[in-house]
């Protein structure tokens, strides 16, 4: 797998199915501005765990978060620095046998960041005990 595909696939970044295919539903669709709700309509996931991922790539800035009006809409960066990264992940992802490769890759972010969730849990719940 290429490093360029591997640097988008972390914990914290795409690190589950859901952040993969909202980004490259982003991607193949650079104009699409809409709200989490709208989105189930084309990936046909719980409303909450699309917002949850699009929050949580807003905040690594793969995407824009905008509030307009009071409604809160998701869209690509137009100006990213992503886009030759975001090209060859499209274009591995395009490929069944990089496909899985990046389908595994993924996975295995998300038991790291599950991972890495638990131990500062568990720390948190340390610290607590010795106040």
């Amino acid at each position: 797998m290429e490093a360029s595909c591997k640097n988008l696939i972390a914990p914290g970044l795409v690190d589950s199915p859901l952040k993969l295919q909202l980004l490259l539903l982003f991607y193949r669709h650079p104009r699409l501005c809409g709200e989490a709700r709208y989105l189930t309509d084309w990936l046909h996931e719980s409303p909450w765990e699309i917002e949850e991922a699009l929050e949580a790539l807003a905040k690594t800035g793969l995407i824009a978060r905008i509030d307009q009006q009071g409604r809160i809409l998701y869209r690509l960066e137009l100006h990213t620095a992503l886009w030759p990264r975001l090209d060859r992940l499209a274009i591995c992802f395009d490929d069944p046998l990089r496909r899985d490769e990046i389908y595994s890759l993924v996975r295995e972010a998300d038991r790291e960041r599950q991972f890495r969730a638990w131990a500062a849990a568990v720390q948190q719940a340390g610290s607590y005990a010795v106040c």
